[in-house]
């Protein structure tokens, strides 16, 4: 059922390449050690990328990848962090991870990834908000607006990697290239197709079920 909600509400992953932004240090080793699993390449982010984070985050803040925004983070971080990431030529597609503080307040972080989705909508963005009841309401407000939500880096790598196109990248694509697939991938959009054919899919989900078996 997470692979169909992906499919269904995200556009392809036209490379390996991509970023995480998180909220606290632990979970980003998480998924820094979950991409490597499932061949996904936190890239390293354009010099320009890196300026503009380091102009919006505080000076503890992490601007590598995976971007550190701090336990005490707020919407205008994760905002600042999705605008510079979305704009970076080297970035695919991004996982955003939350981990919820005494400060944190979820639900407009879960408006803020929203808002990124409507202004990058052929950019795959996955949230993660981990935390059980504390985050219930913020991902009923993803829920609602037709985005997945996991609770864990590890799902949510699964499901980025779900969006990979079967056809692999040999080399990195210029900003061109990356233009013209993200074209096409509206295309398939607006067609209402999702990067697998149905018949790929049944597979997919019976190979799923057979490992998790």
């Amino acid at each position: 059922m997470d692979l169909i909600s992906v499919l269904s509400s995200e556009p392809p992953l036209l490379s390996q390449t991509i970023a995480v932004i998180t909220n606290a240090g632990r979970p980003g080793v998480l998924a820094t050690d979950a991409a490597e699993r499932e061949k996904l390449t936190l890239v390293d982010l354009h010099s320009t990328t890196k300026a503009a984070l380091k102009t919006a985050l505080p000076e503890a803040a992490s601007v590598s990848n995976p971007v550190d925004i701090l336990g005490d983070a707020k919407a205008d971080r994760y905002s600042a962090a999705l605008h510079a990431c979305s704009q970076d030529r080297n970035v695919d597609g991004i996982v955003l991870l939350l981990t919820p503080q005494v400060m944190t307040p979820c639900e407009d972080i879960a408006r803020v990834v929203i808002a990124a989705k409507t202004s990058h909508s052929l950019l795959p963005i996955i949230p993660c908000f981990m935390g059980g009841p504390h985050v219930e309401s913020a991902k009923k407000i993803l829920s609602d607006a037709g985005l997945p939500c996991f609770g864990s880096p590890e799902a949510a790598m699964r499901a980025m990697a779900a969006l990979l196109r079967k056809t692999p990248h040999a080399s990195p694509k210029s900003d061109d290239d990356r233009d013209d697939d993200r074209c096409s991938g509206a295309s398939a959009i607006l067609k209402g197709q999702t990067g697998l054919l149905e018949e790929e899919l049944h597979v997919k989900l019976e190979l799923n079920a057979g490992i998790r078996n």
